[in-house]
Parts: C-alpha cells; structure tokens; sequence
C-alpha cells in the first residue's frame, strides 16, 4: 500500500522535498565533474557530505547514501535512476511474509534521483541474524547481492535490493499457499505505483509507502 502526505509520524514537507530535489542535482553536477575512469574515493565524497551538512554512509556501482535528519538519503549517480525505482518498486509490492526481512522505503523520487529510508546499524553482524531459509527465498524471488556484510543491518534485514537479476522471477513470488496472491503480484508487477502532480512546478508528487510495520 502507499500512503501519501505522511513519513513515520512527520509530514515530508515542500522544503524538505525541495532539498532532497536540490541534494540529489547537486550530487549529480558534482559526481559528472569529478569523476574519474576509476570513479570516486569515498574521501572525496565525504568531504563533499560534509559541505552539504551530511554524513557519507557509503556508495555503490549507482549510488550513494548519506545520513540525513530524516534517515538514510540514497543519491542516484548520473543516468543510475533504475536502482532507486526499484528499490521503491520492490517494497512496493513485496509480500506481507517477506517485508520483515528488508528496510523499508519510507518516500521516493519519482524520477529515481532519490530514495529515503530509515537509518540503520551496518557493521556486517547482520548475516548472523539472517535466516538461510529467507536467503534462499529471496534469491529465488529475484533479489541479487542480498548476502552481503555491506547489505544487511545489524538486525539481518537487507538495506540494499535495488537490482533484481531475475524481474520475472520476483514478479511471481509468494507466500507458501498462497498462488492467487502470486498471480494478482504477477499481474500488477512492472505497472507505475507512481501519482504525478499537476501544479505549476511540473514536478512529480513525492510517493510515500506504508507497511504493516508503521513506517
């Protein structure tokens, strides 16, 4: 389900949404520009948190993710839009049995430039909290490079499934028992969970998700 207008107990607001908008352009111009064919040193990207008044978290082959008030800002990298999407697309429409063992999106970008979930312990203790059955299950719903220190909390639940290797796969998944759920999941996978605003701006509305967690 997507619930609008609200994030945990607070209101995303227009300003709030503007610097996320204003964060993730300026991390693109700044990335395009200083780039190299080896990429960037998380020295460099943590000096450039710094001067924008956020904490580097760390950075991935699309993205990056720094520490803001609200919770943890994942910046896609120029043209990395995909993994935001589908991340957001992911959780969207995840089972109820499997939300539990991933960090919920908490609102998104439509336009994939950024992400916000809820800021989270990663010290690489979280594979021994995490399930080898839900391992498992979860690759073969689709998920790729789920089984990684760098991806799991502290308290085993992914923080990273913004690639699918197997979109087909995840769009048919379901709980045990539970084959009409996977083929109403089948059936909606792949169609926008997206509402656009038409004000003035031209701008998408931000999409806020919900969960039978509360977030």
């Amino acid at each position: 389900m997507i619930r609008f207008g609200r994030l945990g107990s607070r209101s995303l607001d227009t300003s709030t949404r503007a610097r996320f908008d204003a964060l993730a352009d300026a991390f693109r111009a700044w990335s395009n520009r200083v780039a190299t064919a080896d990429g960037i040193e998380a020295s460099v990207i943590r000096r450039w948190a710094h001067q924008q008044r956020m904490d580097y978290l760390g950075a991935g082959s699309s993205r990056a993710v720094f520490g803001v008030p609200e919770g943890a800002l994942k910046l896609e990298w120029e043209g990395g839009e995909s993994s935001n999407l589908t991340e957001a697309r992911v959780w969207t429409q995840t089972p109820e049995a499997l939300r539990p063992h991933l960090v919920p999106v908490l609102a998104h970008d439509p336009g994939g430039a950024w992400l916000l979930m809820p800021k989270v312990s990663v010290t690489g203790r979280g594979v021994d909290h995490f399930p080898p059955e839900m391992r498992a299950r979860l690759e073969r719903c689709g998920l790729a490079d789920i089984y990684s220190r760098a991806n799991l909390s502290d308290d085993g639940r992914v923080v990273d499934y913004g690639w699918l290797h197997d979109p087909k796969a995840w769009a048919t998944c379901a709980q045990p028992g539970g084959e009409q759920k996977a083929v109403n999941f089948a059936r909606w996978f792949g169609k926008s969970q997206v509402t656009r605003s038409h004000a003035a701006s031209g701008k998408p509305k931000v999409v806020y998700h919900g969960s039978s967690q509360g977030f």
